[in-house]
């Protein structure tokens, strides 16, 4: 019986078994990618302290209203899942969210509540057998769809404000639309809040002593999807920075008289 000696492979060269500079490179761009992905947060609402007339959809990025006539003031609240945007500004500290209508309803005439809450999502959870309501919230600083500040779940603060109630003018978001974004920031160590829509500064308001916002916590972002307001997302932002006076304009310069041609007659 004739016998065959085995077939014997030749390995590659060294050279291709080793990664290239090239892969290497992809290689590790992959993985940092999947780090990224890993630890990148994206910013959404808290679903187990939605009120019970809203719905989370978009991985929780959009709070939808379902129930826009039955349901009153208070149980379409929703706040985010994590703190917002801040930033050190020396001693002191800015906080800034932000907000985009992705569905208006024109049937009603008023517009979506918004503010900040130093309270934590797990907490405002608490209150969501009995729906949430702006009554139930401590630490909180809300302006309505007209400008008008709610602190503490009041419109007007007893014994704070007895002449007049606080109101940030310009800030109606009754006159948002679809594709309109909103925005508040706490600034000036507390004392001032700004609003932004579309990325334009559009009114500040001064707080006095015993409402400013405390600066030595977090600050959730904390809306009321009533009004206008069918679908909002809440947006990942940066602080905006802090305003810069414009220089005074220069006096103009006389025009100087114009040169003749060369060959000019």
């Amino acid at each position: 019986v004739p016998t065959f000696a085995p077939l014997r492979c030749r390995s590659a060269p060294t050279a291709l078994n080793e990664p290239r500079p090239s892969r290497l490179l992809l290689a590790s761009a992959i993985a940092i990618a999947g780090r990224l992905r890993r630890t990148a947060r994206r910013a959404k609402w808290d679903s187990w302290s939605a009120g019970h007339g809203v719905e989370l959809i978009q991985d929780d990025a959009i709070a939808k209203r379902t129930d826009h006539y039955s349901r009153p003031e208070g149980h379409c609240i929703v706040v985010s899942d994590g703190p917002i945007a801040v930033a050190e500004r020396g001693s002191s500290r800015d906080y800034y969210a932000e907000v985009k209508i992705e569905n208006d309803v024109d049937t009603w005439s008023s517009g979506l509540d918004m503010g900040l809450t130093r309270l934590p999502p797990d907490e405002i959870g608490k209150l969501n057998e009995q729906g949430l309501c702006w009554a139930d919230f401590p630490d909180t600083w809300v302006l309505r769809g007209d400008g008008m500040l709610r602190i503490n779940g009041r419109s007007y603060p007893p014994g704070v404000l007895p002449s007049r109630a606080a109101s940030l003018t310009g800030w109606d978001t009754a006159t948002l639309e679809m594709g309109d974004t909103c925005g508040l920031q706490v600034t000036s160590g507390g004392s001032e809040l700004v609003g932004y829509r579309n990325g334009e500064e559009i009114g500040r308001l001064s707080l006095e002593d015993g409402i400013k916002v405390p600066l030595d916590a977090d600050l959730y972002l904390v809306a009321d999807i009533i009004g206008r307001a069918g679908e909002v997302e809440i947006l990942d932002c940066k602080v905006p920075g802090p305003a810069i006076s414009a220089p005074p304009p220069s006096a103009p310069i006389p025009p100087t008289q114009q040169a003749s041609p060369p060959n000019a007659p």
